[in-house]
């Protein structure tokens, strides 16, 4: 036997020393933020300490409804969103029954109804993380009507994106070499030989069509959110990516020119990377270049904003220019700081903001 096999009795010491849930919501209540992503440290651990796969003893022990509980629903979540990611929607079906019932007729207080809501946007910010599209469609369908005849406009906006999402997984591009790539190749002389069996010309019209149909859906389903004065801006920038991915740059540099982020973050971000992309395929060149450093402005490195800043000052006849750029890109941060790579993650990245405000309201 190894010397670092565990036997069983060291096991069940571990166990039992490991705080219970009831401790762990103590200490959080307490101000130790940290305790969940301590105690829960993965899917194993999820198991033996809650028993996810029986909802019915999650159920007991939340019992009638307590703030503090819910949110350390929503950290209980947003822990397994990084180590067992589908747990994610076991407690958000759990949290959805156990909120809503904080909602009966004699506690739809505006305070009451503001939990909630807070609520719900951070589980799906949540669900959009771990990729949950469908869950995230049937999650806003049940939490409908809070307070009744209005759905949150961040949950319209979730809906939309998970539309916008499933679009760009099924883009045809996927199922064909790169065009720039074969374009490249053969100007530097290479040949490339390959067995590929490509899709037929009527197959790949088939799955043009679809895709176009696919964009045509998104963006119907972020009108409502466009009209909205808090998504709108949102709204307006995903729209313009759209109809730039549907091969209407002239309309997509109009929507893109009604979108003006307030804040320098990663909506601003997404604006100038995107405006650089269309103004590129309308040939503005130099004014691409501008929009490719307004992005570099908000996040310095980002490599998507790198790359198509050195492209377009290639395509203006600024090579020295462009390889300096490449150079300056290479020698930057890595590319997990790039925001392009959560686009399609939506309010994920807002999470964080509105479990502190749940915190803030259960105390």
């Amino acid at each position: 036997m190894g010397v670092f096999a565990a036997s069983p009795s060291f096991g069940q010491a571990a166990a039992r020393q490991r705080p219970s849930l009831d401790d762990v919501l103590s200490a959080y209540l307490a101000g130790d933020t940290a305790v969940v992503a301590r105690t829960f440290t993965g899917s194993r651990v999820f198991q033996e300490r809650i028993r996810l796969t029986r909802p019915k003893e999650l159920e007991r022990w939340l019992g009638s409804f307590d703030r503090g509980k819910a949110v350390l629903l929503l950290e209980l979540a947003r822990v397994a969103a990084d180590v067992a990611p589908h747990y994610v929607v076991v407690f958000a079906r759990a949290g959805r029954g156990y909120v809503g019932s904080s909602l009966g007729d004699n506690a739809r207080s505006d305070e009451a109804v503001a939990f909630a809501r807070t609520w719900d946007r951070a589980i799906t910010g949540l669900l959009q993380g771990v990729g949950q599209g469908r869950q995230v469609e049937e999650y806003v369908d049940i939490a409908a009507g809070i307070p009744p005849g209005h759905l949150d406009p961040r949950l319209v906006l979730a809906l939309a994106i998970a539309q916008e999402r499933r679009c760009w997984a099924a883009r045809p591009s996927l199922d064909l070499p790169s065009q720039g790539l074969s374009a490249m190749t053969r100007a530097a002389g290479i040949r490339i030989e390959n067995d590929l069996v490509l899709p037929s010309r009527a197959l790949r019209n088939r799955h043009e069509a679809n895709y176009q149909a696919c964009l045509g859906e998104a963006l119907e389903a972020f009108a409502p959110a466009r009209a909205d004065a808090e998504t709108s801006i949102e709204a307006r920038v995903r729209s313009g990516w759209l109809l730039y991915q549907a091969d209407r740059p002239q309309d997509a540099l109009a929507e893109l020119d009604t979108a003006v982020p307030a804040d320098a973050g990663e909506l601003a971000y997404w604006h100038a990377l995107f405006k650089g992309r269309v103004l590129g395929a309308l040939n503005r060149h130099e004014d691409a270049a501008a929009s490719f450093r307004v992005a570099l402005g908000i996040v310095p490195g980002a490599q998507s904003a790198g790359v198509g800043l050195a492209f377009e000052l290639l395509r203006s006849g600024r090579a020295e220019e462009a390889d300096s750029a490449a150079r300056a890109l290479r020698a930057h941060s890595p590319a997990g700081s790039d925001p392009w790579l959560f686009y399609h993650q939506g309010d994920w990245r807002l999470v964080g903001r509105w479990i502190d405000e749940l915190r803030r309201m259960s105390k």
